[in-house]
């Protein structure tokens, strides 16, 4: 069912009956889709409601079982990811599509490097190509910057760099804000703006509804496999609880309450901490039962900060209490010792072993407990 019926055929893509099904599991059931011209056009859903297969058809790396995709009004039964990139559809996923051991310049043409008729690579004009897209998005990217030298949020700017340059008709962005703060989330959502008004069609996916609500043209809701409903945004100010209770079947209220708590005595104490030998002092300190925030822009500090309380980067001074005691952390096994754990920023990188199994990660930091190393 839709808000308002579509009063003129401007559509870039549409899919049509879309089935697809993995053993046990029906991923997508009868999923019809539209986007037209230039709008940003944003999905939303629960986890496992179909919003990621629906992609991975959009871009060739899944096929359907049945129903209709056209393309520029072309009719496809499946896409390839050759020929959805020829179609001039390019997607963003959550996940790093980029070399760390190469610069900016060099991930935003992998593949399509600037060459002579030599086989030689015409390396400035690169970086010229490169800083142009950069220039013309106004965020701040060094070009002949080492990708793996850059923080999670700047390597996300990398990615729409790159998908930029493939000069797309349609852009697919998937939880494109994960890695960033409250401000370099609104430079994010200035950006989608403004593609969209270049003429690009944006499809958006996001678990924030308070980005979807700002931004969306049309908001597209997934639940368990198939699409709910489809709403137009003229006024950019969408009901979230309205678009919750359709994502989940009920209100927000009933499953995200934060329960009221006595904030008790001081437990962790920072004094005179510094980063670096001429860098400010940092003190703070948090009680128990207490969430503390700690806000600025990337490059602020942030992460640093975190990092050499953990003990992962060495301080250049000052000294940290827990319960009053003064503790020693020179590494992350003397934290995890004191009882200080840390998720990380960037998951996959620092956060979880990929090639060991779930229980092997949710293990491997209290191994020591186990006297002889056998488990």
């Amino acid at each position: 069912m839709r808000d308002a019926e579509i009063k003129d055929n401007n559509n870039i893509i549409e899919a049509h009956h879309i089935t697809k099904t993995f053993p046990g599991v029906k991923a997508l059931s009868d999923v019809s889709f539209d986007l037209r011209q230039g709008e940003i056009h944003c999905i939303v859903g629960e986890n496992g409601a179909g919003k990621s297969t629906f992609i991975k058809i959009l871009t060739g790396s899944l096929r359907p079982d049945s129903g209709e995709l056209i393309v520029h009004g072309k009719s496809y039964k499946y896409l390839t990811p050759y020929l959805s990139q020829t179609l001039g559809i390019q997607v963003i996923y959550q996940e790093n599509i980029i070399v760390p051991q190469m610069t900016v310049a060099e991930n935003v043409f992998v593949g399509r490097e600037k060459a002579s008729r030599f086989g030689l690579i015409r390396y400035q004009e690169t970086i010229e190509a490169t800083q142009k897209i950069i220039n013309s998005l106004k965020i701040h990217l060094d070009p002949q910057a080492p990708v793996e030298k850059l923080s999670p949020s700047e390597q996300q700017f990398v990615k729409i760099v790159k998908s930029l340059a493939y000069e797309p008709r349609v852009l697919i962005m998937d939880e494109p804000t994960a890695m960033f703060n409250i401000n370099d989330v609104q430079v994010v959502l200035n950006l989608v703006k403004d593609i969209s008004q270049r003429g690009i069609s944006v499809i958006y996916i996001s678990h924030r509804l308070e980005e979807i609500s700002e931004i969306a043209d049309r908001i597209t809701v997934f639940k368990d496999g198939q699409v709910v409903v489809t709403h137009e945004n003229p006024d950019k100010n969408f009901d979230l609880n309205l678009l919750t209770r359709e994502m989940v079947g009920r209100s927000v209220e009933t499953f995200y309450k934060k329960d009221k708590n006595t904030i008790g005595e001081v437990v962790l104490e920072v004094k005179n901490l510094q980063l670096h030998r001429h860098s400010p002092a940092v003190h703070f300190n948090l009680r128990k039962g207490e969430i503390l925030g700690i806000a600025g822009l990337v490059g602020s500090g942030r992460t640093e900060l975190v990092r050499a309380l953990f003990g992962i980067d060495r301080k250049a001074g000052g000294e940290v209490l827990l319960y009053g005691k003064q503790v020693n952390v020179r590494s992350p096994q003397d934290s995890i010792r004191a009882g200080i754990g840390l998720i990380t920023e960037d998951r996959h990188k620092t956060g979880l072993a990929l090639n060991l199994s779930v229980i092997k990660n949710t293990t491997i930091a209290g191994l020591d407990q186990y006297p002889g190393g056998i488990l």
